[in-house]
């Protein structure tokens, strides 16, 4: 899920002038895990926000609820481009990886990813 955590060190004044108005979005995914009422935070950095993630399960035997993949469009204000992070919910902390778009895609991206089946 998003998450909007004021404890992380978030750039707001570099942020803020350059969204080109609106209330901030979201610094951080976090990933609850119910069982053990853990809460994992994903952050991109300082100059980054998160939009709307999905969420991609991983397949086969032994893959338990919450097992898989997040992926997210991530607008890095600092350069004015847009970044898809991929981050496993077994290693959450650090990206599995980061694909640079050439361009800025304006902040309100919803989706739906539906497999094949």
């Amino acid at each position: 899920m998003d998450l909007l955590d004021p404890s992380l060190v978030t750039g707001f004044p570099t942020i803020l002038p350059r969204m080109g108005g609106g209330f901030p979005l979201y610094n951080c995914l976090a990933h609850l895990d119910y069982r053990f009422s853990k809460v994992e935070k994903y952050f991109q950095g300082r100059t980054h926000l998160v939009q709307e993630p999905g969420f991609v399960p991983r397949q086969g035997e032994g893959a338990s609820e919450g097992d898989g993949w997040v992926i997210a469009l991530v607008n890095d204000y600092a350069s004015m481009y847009s970044e898809f992070h991929i981050v496993d919910t077994r290693m959450f902390d650090a990206p599995q990886a980061i694909i640079n778009l050439p361009i800025q895609l304006r902040d309100g991206l919803h989706g739906n990813w539906v497999d094949a089946e």
